[in-house]
């Protein structure tokens, strides 16, 4: 029920005004003001788009799918904050998140990734796209990329060799620690998953 809001954006739908909804017409004004400030401001004013658009839950999704949808790279960016902020796991949110995962630009990856981290579990379906990352060139999308897929749950068990080796050998202290700790995480996830499976006999 709470993303058929998001879902009418996507498709295209126009509802009717009702007054029954009149915060609600009220907060969607908002919300395309505060994307035209991220569009159109300045460092100053897209920050504060970015802050306001993060506490606006659905409308705040929309936006920041939207902002993702940019053209230019400090409004994608924008969007992956607020989408990062929000955390939610909506199947437009994620495709998004992989699509910066492979994008060009290190500060989109970077972002996409953080914004997998915060999501957590619920981001498992971008697993198979995190564990490149851990081979990026830039060493904020590997430690973000670590990070998340401590997050995503036992369903990162398959590559948590991948996991360890970058823990031993990456060339950064900051991402080894990320992937240390986030490959005890996914153990630990591991055999909690393993307890919960039917007893064989």
């Amino acid at each position: 029920m709470r993303w058929m809001l998001i879902a009418l954006f996507f498709v295209g739908c126009a509802a009717e005004p009702d007054t029954a909804l009149a915060p609600e017409n009220e907060q969607s004004r908002a919300a395309a003001l505060l994307r035209e400030q991220a569009i159109a401001g300045d460092a100053a004013a897209r920050q504060n788009a970015v802050d306001q658009l993060s506490t606006m839950g659905d409308y705040g999704v929309v936006s920041g799918v939207q902002l993702f949808d940019h053209a230019d790279i400090g409004v994608k960016t924008s969007g992956l904050q607020v989408l990062r902020r929000i955390a939610d796991a909506h199947p437009h949110v994620l495709a998004r998140l992989e699509q910066g995962l492979a994008h060009a630009n290190p500060r989109v990856r970077s972002e996409s990734a953080a914004a997998a981290a915060a999501i957590g579990e619920p981001a498992a379906n971008l697993i198979p796209a995190l564990v490149p990352a851990l081979a990026d060139d830039d060493w904020e999308v590997r430690y973000h990329a670590s990070r998340a897929l401590g997050t995503t749950g036992w369903r990162t068990y398959e590559f948590e060799g991948t996991l360890m080796a970058t823990a031993r050998h990456d060339l950064d202290r900051r991402v080894r620690e990320a992937a240390s700790a986030s490959h005890e995480a996914v153990r630990v996830a591991w055999i909690g998953h393993q307890k919960t499976l039917p007893r064989t006999h």
